[in-house]
């Protein structure tokens, strides 16, 4: 969801603001809360003064709305056929929709290079989850396609409906096919089934847990990274202040004392 009050400004200015690498992204938004704020739009100026560091996976899935912005328009069209139900067989969408995802992935990791940001996995299974998940949700979709995305997609609730759906489609209809005739063992398969999906269920849960701590992990260790170059860059511009006023006590010094050498030479000055 937008930042409550980044509706009001010109286009212009939040796609140049989230056109912007990560690295440079906290100067640019604190230099356009600075010119917000002088220009009298207060309200503005403290949403975009609020706006968090785009992740490298946020970032990209902005600049594949702006590179690629036909291909993201497909992925909505896929999606919204497999919500229908899929026209035609539905194997045949989901492949379809599988196929611009891998698409997608690929321009996101060309973009990503290109910017000098790692494409590691783990970043480009979140922009696929990003892109998926954010499609699939209508308080998202806009800022997916309109490149203005501002945090990564929320795990919860946001696996893929279409492969689960899928996998049960396919079961159904093997279980029919195949389905012998009733016995005693019956209800004992399908307890073992029921429990060994719960397991999975279970391990997929705790890895989604594990990767949202670390993820965590990774945006303090950001915050505590730009609090550090900050402090470093103030550092440095007052270290070349002092070696500037050393070098002007050294000078001043070499004068004061070639004047007293001089003095101390001329025989009149007895």
């Amino acid at each position: 969801m937008a930042a409550p009050g980044t509706h009001d400004l010109q286009s212009g200015e939040l796609d140049r603001l989230h056109a912007v690498r990560p690295a440079d992204f906290v100067k640019a938004r604190d230099a356009l809360a600075r010119a917000l704020k002088a220009a009298g739009k207060r309200e503005e100026a403290a949403a975009v003064g609020k706006l968090p560091r785009p992740t490298p996976s946020v970032w990209a899935v902005n600049q594949l709305a702006r590179h690629v912005p036909a291909l993201v328009q497909r992925l909505g069209e896929a999606t919204a056929r497999l919500q229908e139900g899929g026209a035609g067989p539905y194997a045949e969408a989901l492949a379809a929709h599988r196929e611009v995802l891998k698409v997608l992935r690929a321009k996101a990791e060309e973009i990503l290079e290109a910017a000098e940001l790692r494409p590691t996995l783990e970043v480009l299974s979140r922009v696929v989850h990003d892109l998926r998940a954010g499609i699939l949700n209508p308080e998202s979709r806009p800022l997916v396609e309109s490149g203005r995305l501002v945090r990564d997609v929320a795990d919860e609730g946001t696996a893929n409906p279409f492969e689960q759906e899928l996998a049960a489609a396919v079961a159904g209809v093997a279980a029919k096919a195949s389905a012998p005739p009733a016995d005693s063992g019956a209800a004992s398969r399908r307890a073992e089934a029921q429990a060994q999906a719960r397991a999975r269920e279970e391990a997929r849960l705790a890895r989604l847990r594990r990767l949202k701590q670390l993820r965590e992990a990774v945006a303090a260790a950001e915050a505590a990274r730009e609090r550090d170059e900050t402090a470093v860059a103030g550092a440095r511009r007052a270290l070349a202040d002092a070696e500037r006023r050393l070098e002007a006590s050294r000078a001043a010094l070499a004068a004061a004392a070639a004047a007293l050498a001089a003095a101390e030479s001329d025989p009149t000055s007895t």
